[in-house]
């Protein structure tokens, strides 16, 4: 979604875009809440706290109003074609980010997953390398994931 349509809309414009630091401080608290989740939980925990980091732009929950626990305490939130996003928009804008927990059921064969999954955090951590240089040079901010669910995130 262009700039102009973003305006056109009441959602924002280039001067609202969130500030780099929010984002990121957002995103850990919401990585801390996932690792708790999956943490506390033998088993099953990783797979619930990766439905959370997955989809937690677009969890429903009236008093979030449609932004993750992180992006709520930083006031800033997610917009796309329409005010609020919705699961699966925030599963396609955040698998760049949390990729590694799709494949997380792999660790359960001896070796082969746990290898599986060093393989795939370090491409993990690349990719999120790569985001952060794209919210820091794109001039809405915007990242591949971002790009990918036609959103970005603004100022509340």
């Amino acid at each position: 979604m262009s700039n102009e349509e973003l305006e056109q809309e009441g959602q924002g414009s280039m001067n609202n875009k969130a500030e780099t630091f929010k984002r990121v401080v957002a995103v850990i608290i919401d990585s801390i809440i996932a690792c708790i989740i999956s943490g506390a939980i033998p088993w099953v925990g990783g797979l619930i706290g990766g439905a959370y980091f997955l989809t937690r732009d677009g969890l429903g929950i009236e008093a979030l109003n449609g932004q993750s626990i992180g992006k709520k305490l930083m006031k800033i939130k997610v917009v796309g074609p329409v005010e609020s996003i919705d699961y699966i928009t925030s599963i396609k804008r955040n698998i760049t980010l949390g990729f590694v927990y799709v494949i997380y059921p792999i660790i359960v064969i001896p070796v082969l997953g746990h290898l599986v999954m060093l393989v795939a955090s370090l491409a993990q951590l690349a990719l999120g390398v790569v985001e952060l240089y794209k919210v820091i040079s794109d001039p809405d901010g915007r990242r591949i994931g971002d790009q990918i669910a036609d959103t970005r995130v603004i100022e509340e």
